[in-house]
């Protein structure tokens, strides 16, 4: 998209690193593993709130920190499938049968079934 990269390489001439700034606003960086996979991702989004996810060897997100505009927390584990299994802090719940999105509080846990359906959860 033409946005600016900066890339830092190993001694074998694999990037490693990269920074990146685009122009909606998203920027961040990005630490690669020996094989180019991009393992820690730190960014602001658009919005400008941070955020900052883990990544296993496939390149899936497993953990993931973010704050919302509005400044609310959420620490997210996710599955091999990335699916949503375990929040600490703000997250968003569907209703299966409405779709209607509501957010559990600040000081909640969550746990998810692997169809995003909450299981189990504190405060109630």
């Amino acid at each position: 998209d033409g946005s600016p990269v900066l890339q830092l390489q190993d001694e074998n001439g694999r990037d490693r690193l990269a920074l990146f700034a685009a122009a909606n606003g998203f920027s961040g960086m990005a630490l690669k593993d020996a094989n180019g996979a991009s393992r820690v991702m730190v960014a602001t989004t658009i919005d400008g709130s941070p955020n900052l996810d883990l990544r296993d060897a496939a390149g899936k997100t497993r953990i993931s920190l973010r704050q919302g505009a509005n400044g609310a927390p959420c620490l997210k584990l996710n599955d091999e499938a990335q699916r949503m299994r375990a929040a600490l802090g703000v997250a968003e719940i569907v209703d299966a049968a409405t779709g209607k999105k509501s957010p559990t509080s600040v000081n909640s846990l969550t746990m998810f079934d692997e169809s995003g359906k909450p299981i189990w959860g504190t405060p109630r």
